[in-house]
């Protein structure tokens, strides 16, 4: 046999194990936290930003012809109502979210 197997290390020694290392963990903490702020701020700036103005004509769209359909002939008088109130109540969304009427 050769020397070689006097350099391998024994894993059955009585030699205590050298502690983790610190650096080790304090990365992996701060690369969690990165993580998280960076999930943190993508939310925000999802939540933050302004409606596109496609989904603005869009919505203006659904209201025209929500009053197309309330003022049709062939609508009865309680679909009219009924109708009317959704109508209104999307006119008051809109003016709610956009500051002034749809159309203007």
């Amino acid at each position: 046999m050769s020397n070689k197997s006097a350099s391998t290390i024994h894993l059955h020694t009585d030699e205590p194990e050298p502690p983790p290392s610190k650096k080790g963990c304090l990365g992996l903490m701060l690369g969690a936290v990165i993580f998280i702020f960076a999930i943190l701020g993508g939310l925000i700036y999802l939540f933050t930003r302004g409606p596109s103005p496609e989904v603005q004509a869009n919505e203006q769209r659904t209201i025209q012809a929500c009053e197309q359909r309330a003022s049709a002939p062939d609508t009865s008088e309680a679909e009219r109502f009924s109708i009317g109130e959704s109508c209104r109540e999307m006119r008051k969304q809109y003016v709610k979210k956009y500051g002034k009427e749809p159309g203007v």
